[in-house]
């Protein structure tokens, strides 16, 4: 939000929308009252999203370098932020505002602009012709590919591709960027033929060719390319740990969930699949669930009951509960983040999801509780994070990604296409 302000103040609820709201002005120079810091100090105490705001902003503002003659650095191509002290006993930030900047307009001073989302203040500024404007933070997402230093395409000549199809690997001389062990790319030739492959280094570069499935796994056929390289993760004995990254609705669950359930009960690979959930809430917290622990994390576990009724092809949500509810607690065990200080998974598929609610903490404790014989799945959408403390670049699933790329037990999936329907589509990527 860049609109060439010379100056401007910013009203508290600006930063419990949004904590570092302070660098969205360009190079103005950026006025904070006095009041607003007391207001943000008073609304820290607390659980909801203004109140986490509340702590970034202050801890975001305390962090600044610089005096209050000289003013406080907002970083290279930023202005300054200074606080205002107005004289006067107020009682709230919005009088302070309003009384300074009468102040200054009977002064003959130029006015900043107030930025404020409170409408009854835009009136008052309004009454007395002061300029003010309201604040919506731009939506500004990261591209995972280019965060992790992921390349998605690489265009081959007609004559290596026809050899990929042939062959089923290729191998290259050297390729034209960095590419990570085990890192899943699509292929183009002149004629616009996409193809998935995995690439492997070991004395050479080699590409190999992932193929269609021959048939569904558990009822469930890869919908697109995306998801027929997920499948080959999952399916892939030598990756013993895979972070999946998309968006809701393009099948991270469903693809994950129905690899790991034929591969305990067909292929007989492992002993059972635990899924793990943070128990982390949309929204303001239910409090007290009825029945006992089963029944208490089930409600957590939704998601899985969705996919298990494509799994079991069944037309009932009864006929699929019972389906699922027949493995449960058996080969298919639930189990939340606060039990898992100690534990030894071996022998098990194990799936976590919503993973980019967890914090770095959080999902080291998980992977180093991943036993002999097992496999973990890390699953998430950094775009739809529940988990104040953490944003798109910091996250337990992202983090775990970054730091476990290029290792030869590992391997990475970005989901980018969505599957579940147009307006899941929609909804994802424009709200």
């Amino acid at each position: 939000m860049t609109d060439n302000y010379k100056a401007v103040i910013v009203d508290a609820n600006i930063f419990m929308h949004r904590p570092d709201a302070i660098n969205s002005f360009g190079a103005a120079t950026v006025y904070v009252p006095y009041g607003v810091i007391e207001e943000l100090d008073y609304h820290k105490k607390g659980v909801g999203e203004a109140n986490f705001n509340s702590r970034r902003a202050i801890r975001f503002i305390g962090g600044l370098e610089g005096n209050s003659t000289e003013g406080f650095d907002l970083g290279e191509g930023r202005g300054k932020l200074y606080f205002l002290i107005h004289e006067g006993n107020f009682p709230d930030a919005d009088h302070e505002i309003i009384d300074y900047l009468k102040t200054e307009k009977n002064l003959g001073h130029e006015l900043p602009t107030l930025i404020t989302n409170d409408v009854g203040l835009q009136i008052r500024a309004k009454a007395h012709d002061f300029p003010y404007q309201g604040y919506e933070a731009e939506k500004k997402e990261i591209n995972l590919n280019q965060f992790l230093g992921l390349y998605q395409e690489l265009i081959l000549n007609d004559g290596l591709l026809e050899e990929l199809l042939e062959e089923g690997t290729i191998s290259l001389e050297e390729p034209p960027f960095e590419l990570f062990q085990n890192q899943y790319l699509t292929v183009r030739g002149s004629e616009d033929t996409e193809l998935p492959v995995r690439y492997e280094f070991s004395d050479k570069h080699k590409l190999y060719l992932v193929k269609p499935l021959i048939e569904p796994v558990m009822g469930v056929m890869p919908r697109n390319l995306e998801q027929r390289c997920l499948a080959d993760l999952c399916m892939d004995e030598n990756i013993h740990a895979g972070t999946v990254i998309g968006r809701a609705g393009t099948g991270k669950t469903l693809v994950t969930l129905a690899s790991a359930i034929d591969q305990m009960n067909h292929k007989r690979i492992y002993n059972r699949v635990i899924v793990i959930r943070a128990n982390i809430e949309i929204g303001k917290e239910l409090g007290y669930l009825p029945g006992d622990y089963n029944a208490k994390i089930e409600r957590h576990f939704g998601s899985i009951y969705d996919a298990s009724e494509v799994i079991f092809a069944k037309k009932t949500k009864s006929g699929v509960a019972n389906s699922l509810d027949s493995m449960l607690g058996k080969t298919v065990i639930f189990e939340t983040l606060n039990y898992m200080r100690g534990r030894n998974l071996a022998n098990s598929f194990i799936i976590i999801d919503e993973a980019q609610n967890l914090s770095k903490e959080e999902a080291k404790t998980l992977v180093t509780r991943i036993g002999d014989k097992s496999k973990v799945m890390l699953l998430g959408d950094p775009y739809q994070i529940d988990n104040h403390a953490n944003d798109e670049r910091n996250n337990g699933l992202v983090h775990v990604t970054k730091r476990f790329l290029g290792n030869s037990i590992f391997s990475t999936v970005i989901l980018d296409k969505g599957e579940r329907s147009r307006l899941a589509e929609l909804a994802a990527r424009e709200l």
